[in-house]
């Protein structure tokens, strides 16, 4: 009887087992799946172990005829300084950054104080293109410093910019390179503004960044921009894993201070849900919000969703919620 019985039950006994198998089999295909789309999505992406390196570069510091003016040089002088000197100590402090990843290239100026905030050994290069250029060679494919994906790559801009073109709207806008204003003699006034010789080389032109930029193909890339006009720079810069922040819209000069905020925001001020880590977004609307107490003429802008277009926070193209707007990237990005 219990032998029959069992017999009876035997078949049904397989075929639930193996719809138990089917089931197990299937679930744990959909599983790997969902958790493997997560992580694509970054939604479980463990925290990368890839190298930082920082590029802080300082320009041209001050008006024409430093020495009618020397107040005004002193001004610039101190301000830019004191700029790469926050942005350094704070990569190397806050951001675990070593004096070896970062490379700062600027010139300094004789006769004129030096901020506190400044280490001159920190000085890797003059400031100048040529340097520049060798500088981020090291990053791109062959060189001896080749980023990879899971690497970050940081090109802090503290400089001066201009647009030769603003009277007509076309995009060609610049920022000031070396010294130009640092004439010997009358002569080379004459050649330089009347006769606009080798003015080239003390301008870097939005596409010649890019150019230099090129072939580095580091996991995330982040600009902060502190010239005139520099949101003209991203229409050339823009690009897949690319946040740019920059202190003005392209038609715009950058009469107040933005990259000294920025900094500040990074370094916890713009910590806004508390969670003791500072987001880029974050610090760029801390940033706009402070430009924006003091004035209306002024737009900082960001474009990381790669269209070669920027938006102010309050332009409808900017939602950190949405993947496909402004905003989104910088939102789920820490240095």
């Amino acid at each position: 009887m219990v032998y029959s019985l069992c017999k009876n039950m035997y078949p049904k006994f397989l075929v639930f087992h193996k719809r138990i198998f089917t089931f197990l089999i299937i679930f744990f295909l959909i599983s790997s799946l969902l958790f493997s789309g997560m992580q694509s999505k970054g939604i479980l992406k463990e925290e990368s172990n890839g190298r930082k390196y920082a590029v802080i570069i300082v320009g041209r510091y001050a008006g024409r005829w430093q020495d009618a003016f020397p107040e005004n040089f002193q001004l610039y002088y101190g301000w830019y300084l004191n700029a790469a000197g926050m942005m350094y100590q704070m990569l190397e402090d806050k951001y675990g950054y070593s004096e070896e990843n970062i490379f700062l290239l600027t010139s300094l100026r004789n006769n004129y104080e030096i901020p506190k905030s400044f280490n001159s050994s920190w000085i890797d290069f003059n400031s100048n293109k040529q340097n520049l250029q060798n500088v981020l060679k090291k990053f791109k494919h062959g060189g001896e410093l080749e980023l990879g994906t899971n690497d970050s790559f940081l090109f802090s801009y503290i400089n001066h910019g201009n647009d030769d073109n603003v009277s007509n709207g076309a995009c060609s806008h610049n920022t000031f390179f070396g010294f130009p204003y640092e004439f010997n003699n009358l002569r080379e006034i004459i050649q330089y503004f009347m006769l606009k010789r080798n003015q080239g080389s003390f301008k870097l032109y939005d596409w010649e960044l890019a150019k230099y930029l090129s072939d580095i193909h580091a996991g995330q890339i982040i600009f902060l921009l502190q010239p005139c006009y520099s949101g003209g720079f991203i229409n050339d810069l823009s690009g897949i894993n690319h946040i740019i922040c920059t202190a003005s819209q392209e038609d715009e000069v950058a009469t107040t201070s933005w990259i000294e905020p920025f900094i500040r925001g990074l370094n916890g001020e713009a910590d806004i849900n508390n969670d003791s880590k500072v987001s880029i977004l974050e610090a760029y609307e801390y940033t706009a919000f402070k430009i924006n107490e003091t004035t209306q003429l002024e737009h900082p802008i960001i474009d990381d969703n790669g269209d070669k277009i920027g938006h102010h926070y309050t332009e409808a193209g900017y939602d950190p919620c949405n993947p496909n707007a402004d905003g989104y990237l910088a939102a789920r990005t820490y240095l």
